[in-house]
C-alpha cells in the first residue's frame, strides 16, 4: 500500500468518501421508506407505534452523523 500516506492519496480518499456520502444521501428517503414499510409489515399491529418511534430516532440519529461526516469532509477537502 505505497503512496497511501501522500497528500495525493489522502485527497483521492476524501473524495471517494464524499462521493459515498452524497450518493447515500440522495436515495436516502426512498431507501428509508421501504425499509419502514417492510418493517412495519412484519411487526404486530400493536407494535407498530413503538417501531415508528425507533424508526424516526434511527435516522434522526444517522442524519447527524451524515450531515457531520459531509461537514468534515468539505473541510478537509477545501484545505
Amino acid at each position: 500500500m505505497t503512496g497511501c500516506a501522500t497528500p495525493q492519496a489522502d485527497l483521492t480518499h476524501q473524495i471517494c468518501a464524499a462521493a459515498v456520502l452524497q450518493v447515500h444521501a440522495e436515495g436516502e428517503a426512498e431507501h428509508a421508506a421501504i425499509g419502514h414499510n417492510a418493517v412495519l409489515n412484519l411487526v404486530p399491529r400493536e407494535h407498530i407505534p413503538i417501531m415508528q418511534q425507533a424508526m424516526a430516532d434511527h435516522d434522526r440519529d444517522f442524519a447527524v452523523f451524515y450531515n457531520r461526516m459531509a461537514e468534515l469532509l468539505e473541510t478537509a477537502t477545501s484545505q
